[in-house]
């Protein structure tokens, strides 16, 4: 169990920069909001936040929280100006961790503690995939990358063994925090969508397949899908193609998430792979039940039958099957929303994912500390 550094006021909280791409709307996204939003209002630690391509909605929001955001605005992912920035950064704000999310930040943290004083280095790693993996030529470099780090958090089990089976030499320094959310309640009773998805429009996620399971259901049930990316015309357009055009809404991205969480009577997920998606424990917090693919860290949080169902990846059939038991029974959809509810307060509430992630800070300022006297 995590020591509970909430209530350890005699412990010297570290001063920890968090660097990554931008905040806006995504996975990682939305954990670090959560998290320096926690940190913050409790007061647990000084943390101030750096962000390569700029603050987006979510760094807005947390700058008018109080928090201190450094926003680089590169116009370009790969940037020469990258790595002295932040050196530059880290340098003049003394920091004792600096902890990095997503590519390519995490490479510009890396590669910027080759020139400035030691300070302890952490990413975390959000997916079990990357398109730098199709290619062996890379490894010796991502080996030099992972290596400068004295820590590396994967968000699930998977993602771990994912990244072993990519770069062994890591394996020793990387431990598993699942990702985590805030416990929150609905308020919202009128029940208006029969299924939701959350999350970015990529072939990753898998809403091709959600189409064509509806397609198979020709029922008419009204699908909302909450995001943007690069697929959402293909989407569009595959929807109007397939008749479903007056059934299925695409939002785009919103801020009210929750909202449509709690108007919902299932949640589905069908993708082709994942790490730990924030949505689907966002969905199983709020009490809704949740039908995912079965890929990733999603079959590390959903007990099949229990508090969620799971569904062969890409098996459009059984995915249509699901969606129609699942709709077709009040009884089912209780019970399983409820035990997700209970399951998420239990072992995925945003409290313990910041407990365990300050413990492992303390544990590495007071290691930097005394290698550096010596």
């Amino acid at each position: 169990m995590a020591e509970n550094t909430r209530d350890s006021s005699s412990l010297k909280s570290p001063r920890i920069l968090y660097v990554i791409n931008s905040l806006g709307i995504g996975g990682a996204e939305t954990l670090l909001y959560n998290v320096a939003s926690e940190i913050h209002k409790n007061k647990i630690a000084d943390i101030d936040i750096c962000t390569l391509y700029g603050k987006g909605n979510l760094g807005e929001k947390l700058h008018s929280e109080g928090l201190r955001i450094y926003d680089f605005s590169f116009e370009h992912k790969y940037s020469c100006k990258a790595v002295a920035e932040l050196k530059k950064l880290i340098k003049n704000g003394k920091y004792d961790i600096v902890h990095a999310h997503l590519f390519p930040s995490g490479y510009y943290a890396a590669l910027s503690s080759f020139l400035i004083e030691p300070h302890r280095l952490i990413y975390t790693e959000h997916n079990i995939y990357n398109r730098r993996r199709k290619y062996k030529l890379l490894r010796p470099l991502e080996n030099i990358i992972y290596n400068r780090f004295d820590k590396i958090i994967a968000v699930s089990n998977t993602v771990k063994d994912e990244l072993k089976n990519w770069l062994p030499a890591v394996s020793k320094k990387t431990v598993v925090i699942p990702n985590a959310v805030p416990i929150n309640a609905c308020s919202e009773l009128n029940k208006d969508i029969d299924i939701l998805f959350v999350g970015r429009l990529e072939k990753v996620k898998g809403v091709d397949l959600l189409l064509d399971a509806l397609k198979i259901l020709n029922k008419g049930y009204k699908t909302f899908i909450v995001g943007n990316g690069a697929e959402r015309k293909n989407l569009e357009s595959l929807a109007r193609n397939l008749g479903l055009h007056d059934s299925v809404v695409f939002t785009g991205a919103r801020s009210d998430v929750k909202d449509f969480m709690c108007r919902s009577k299932i949640f589905v997920l069908p993708s082709r792979w994942e790490g730990i998606p924030l949505a689907l424990l966002e969905a199983m917090g709020l009490g809704l039940p949740v039908i995912a693919s079965k890929v990733g860290g999603s079959v590390e949080v959903i007990q099949h039958g229990v508090d969620g169902l799971l569904v062969t990846p890409e098996d459009t059939g059984e995915l249509s099957r699901l969606i129609t038991e699942t709709l077709a029974d009040d009884i089912l959809r209780e019970r399983l929303g409820c035990n997700a509810k209970v399951k998420i307060k239990e072992r995925y509430s945003l409290e313990q994912y910041v407990d365990r992630l300050m413990e492992i800070y303390r544990r590495e300022d007071s290691l930097c500390k005394t290698l550096c006297s010596q």
